[in-house]
């Protein structure tokens, strides 16, 4: 997946403050916002450091997300019907 979708997606399901994240990373929270919508882009030192700035938890969450391969679009509407009997 990629991180800034993870990123999204981690501090979504832990509820976790882009307020937060961005004080203790020391990121302002406009290159944050920025950041999370795609309006800009990071180095990977700047990406880790926010990394770093969630809870563990969310650490192991977001690494995990991001290792997944994507599958097509098309691939998925080819399977829902199918899960959906399950």
């Amino acid at each position: 997946m990629d991180p800034r979708k993870a990123l999204n997606e981690t501090m979504a399901r832990f509820n976790i403050r882009a307020v937060d994240v961005a004080n203790t990373s020391d990121i302002g929270p406009n290159e944050l916002s920025r950041y999370r919508s795609g309006r800009s882009d990071f180095v990977s030192a700047r990406a880790f450091r926010l990394v770093r700035a969630l809870p563990r938890h969310a650490q192991m969450y977001f690494f995990d997300l991001v290792t997944q391969e994507e599958e097509p679009e098309s691939e998925n509407e080819e399977l829902k019907p199918a899960l959906a009997n399950k």
